[in-house]
């Protein structure tokens, strides 16, 4: 063994026994705890602890009943609020330990409330009948637990006290659902579900330069690629210049309507300039990069629903041109719906959720089916967030 080896053994025991002499004579805080409240929670809750003395730096530890420890989401030297932990948790006192020998138990009982199932999380929280979704939680049942998607209960492929894990049921309507466990007689609170598959991008990713079609696509995010003009993502926007045109083209999000399938296809867009010049809006069933069908608006309030075969040169089906009371230089959410080829639901709203806009459409020839969706941009005055395309 040589030398410098056993130097570093004992130069590591010296270290060892200085800590623990340090420990040991730590001076006391004095710490009391007063009250905890409430005294009675389900899993997730935050307590909060009233006492005297306590760290004001986050190395205090509270325990739970047979010393399972609490996640400490605030603390000073008078109050600390701990989260109860998602599992082991048996009702009993706290305590509160400051360092490592300094420990202050509460004379209050913590119960736990065991009386209601929670769900802490859904993998994935959408898709089609068929799909395995997992849902973990607590307070289940061992066995026999129930599993309702909207009123429709699932079947369940395997439970246990924290995971349940279910086939979707057939015949839900597309859209958010309430997902709810029942278990023991107790149901859950309702969890949100969408029934479909989901795209969704909400560029909340690095900036990026201007890129156009012959740029790195993959720099504004998976699925995007340019058709004509230049884009980017600056700030959590995309936003569009050069009379733009980009394409959404990710593996399995083709807009197919009839026959049991259904598009929902939204977007937030806003137009910077409150000016009849200036339109932005969203492309849909688009076949290639010529021929599309458009919903766009101006900065004046005006909505146009368009049809194009060679890529916006020419607009040979304008199938309404309305206006609303829609003032530019204002964010709005556009959407269109659609569960017959041809024929589309089209919604304005504003950033509250009011619908300011409604109207259904039909193209008789239904000339585009299928297809990608988009953003169209006229001008250099307009971005775009919160893509968002539910299939069914």
């Amino acid at each position: 063994m040589n030398k410098l080896y056993i130097s570093a053994i004992i130069l590591i025991s010296i270290l060892a026994h200085a800590c623990k002499d340090a420990y040991d004579n730590e001076p006391k805080r004095g710490i009391e705890i007063l009250s905890i409240s409430p005294e009675q929670g389900k899993v997730r809750d935050i307590i909060t602890i009233k006492g005297k003395n306590f760290k004001p730096i986050n190395t205090n530890v509270v325990l739970f009943a047979d010393n399972i420890p609490g996640r400490i989401v605030s603390f000073s030297e008078n109050e600390i609020q701990v989260m109860v932990p998602d599992s082991g948790v048996v009702t009993g006192p706290l305590k509160v330990r400051v360092g490592v020998n300094e420990i202050a138990t509460s004379t209050q009982t913590f119960t736990i409330d065991q009386s209601l199932p929670v769900i802490f999380s859904i993998s994935p929280n959408y898709g089609l009948a068929g799909t395995e979704v997992t849902i973990k939680g607590a307070n289940f049942a061992k066995t026999n637990n129930k599993v309702y998607f909207g009123m429709v209960a699932a079947n369940i492929i395997k439970e246990d006290e924290y995971n349940i894990t279910v086939e979707l049921p057939q015949g839900l309507p597309d859209g958010e659902v309430d997902l709810v466990i029942e278990s023991n007689g107790a149901k859950s609170a309702a969890s949100k579900f969408e029934v479909g598959i989901i795209y969704r991008d909400n560029f909340n990713r690095v900036n990026s330069s201007w890129i156009n079609k012959d740029g790195i696509q993959e720099d504004l995010g998976t699925g995007w690629a340019v058709a004509n003009g230049e884009f980017q993502i600056q700030d959590g926007r995309f936003n569009s210049r050069s009379n733009g045109v980009a394409f959404y083209r990710a593996n399995g999000a083709e807009m197919i309507s009839g026959d049991g399938n259904t598009f929902r296809l939204s977007m937030d867009y806003r137009i910077r300039v409150a000016a009849g010049s200036v339109f932005a809006g969203i492309m849909f069933n688009a076949q290639d990069n010529d021929r599309y069908y458009v919903l766009r608006m101006n900065g004046d309030g005006i909505i146009q629903f368009l049809a194009t075969a060679d890529g916006g040169v020419n607009w040979p089906g304008v199938f309404f041109s309305e206006m609303a009371p829609l003032p530019g230089a204002q964010t709005y959410q556009i959407e269109v719906y659609s569960d017959t080829p041809g024929t589309f639901q089209f919604k304005v709203s504003n950033t509250a959720g009011n619908v300011l806009f409604d109207k259904t459409v039909s193209d008789p020839s239904a000339r585009y089916t299928g297809g990608y969706a988009g953003v169209w941009g006229l001008g250099d005055h307009s971005d775009y967030d919160n893509f968002s395309l539910l299939l069914k």
